[in-house]
């Protein structure tokens, strides 16, 4: 006798490489966010206290967005009735989703603030960010980013609108609905910003660093003064090394993020659908975000590579 809470389709071609690819993400998110929390966990050195405390923080709600988002949706696909029996039960579960999305969002708003102001007022870092601020900045980043999934979440259910029933009609075309992408689009616009003018600030500091190098090589003399401006150099420069990673990090958060929002507003415009694959894959490209972090660390810092391999040959000695 067939089941009716399991979907008929289950066993298709396009079913098997969705629930695939989903059980790929959440075991990226779980063991690369889980080694990424390691390495920021012991190597000290590696970031200032506060980008410290912010990837941390960060790595933990990535771990439980990839749980909770890529599980609900195998979770969907198994066995649908569980979630989208009740309309509640079902606003309930994409508010939770949402909710790590958001607060994931949030965060790297808060990690783009703390390296511009490194970068651009490094004299009046650690009176403007202190460590108390920092923290508020965080909580403050899940309150909104729950008080966003829970608001929308509410509004959907009053509406009759449920993002994980993936095959209803009007699944992106509740015109209502894009008023919740104005504010991670204005997110977008100033982060990207931020980030921009970073870029400039520390290209300009690596012009600056060339030209410093090449006037102590000409000097016969050296003295504890130059000494003391070579360690003053290193460590803006040092900064700079890292707002360069988080704007590489941001940058890779945001594009896969972006066909989300994209494809969601061009079908608000045209009153269209997507089929079921399209909407697993725009899904999926947005969870990704999750367990995108440790890679671009590991493609762009020099120094997160050598503290991953300083860990890991610890980690064999204390075996031998």
């Amino acid at each position: 006798m067939e089941n009716s809470t399991v979907n008929p389709e289950l066993y298709s071609p396009a079913f098997i490489t969705v629930i695939f690819m989903d059980c790929l993400g959440l075991f990226l998110a779980v063991t690369l966010n889980g080694c990424h929390l390691i390495i920021l966990t012991y190597s000290f050195p590696l970031f200032s206290q506060n980008l410290r405390l912010c990837l941390r923080v960060l790595a933990v709600f990535d771990i439980l967005g990839g749980l909770v988002c890529y599980g609900m949706e195998i979770l969907v696909y198994f066995n649908r009735d569980i979630v989208i029996a009740s309309l509640v039960g079902c606003n309930i579960a994409a508010a939770t989703c949402t909710t790590f999305v958001g607060v994931s969002q949030f965060i790297l708003f808060v990690i783009t603030i703390d390296r511009y102001v490194a970068v651009a007022r490094p004299l009046q870092y650690y009176n403007i960010l202190t460590r108390t601020r920092i923290r508020t900045f965080l909580v403050v980043a899940l309150v909104v980013g729950a008080s966003a999934g829970v608001v929308r979440s509410i509004h959907g259910a009053l509406i009759d609108y449920c993002d994980f029933i993936i095959d209803g009609p009007e699944l992106f075309t509740q015109p209502i609905m894009a008023i919740y992408h104005v504010a991670p689009l204005s997110l977008v616009i100033v982060t990207t910003l931020l980030n921009a003018r970073l870029l400039c600030i520390a290209r300009a500091q690596a012009k600056r660093d060339k030209m410093a190098r090449q006037s102590s090589v000409n000097l016969q003399s050296r003295d504890y003064s130059t000494d003391a401006h070579d360690n003053e150099q290193n460590s803006f420069s040092e900064r700079c090394k890292s707002a360069i990673t988080i704007s590489a990090m941001v940058g890779a958060s945001y594009l896969v993020w972006m066909p989300y929002l994209i494809l969601t507003i061009i079908c608000l415009c045209e009153h269209s659908n997507l089929s079921f694959v399209w909407k697993a894959a725009m899904y999926w490209s947005m969870y990704s975000t999750f367990w995108f972090n440790p890679i671009v660390f590991g493609l762009v810092s020099s120094n997160y590579k050598n503290a991953v391999v300083r860990l890991v040959i610890k980690v064999r000695l204390v075996k031998s």
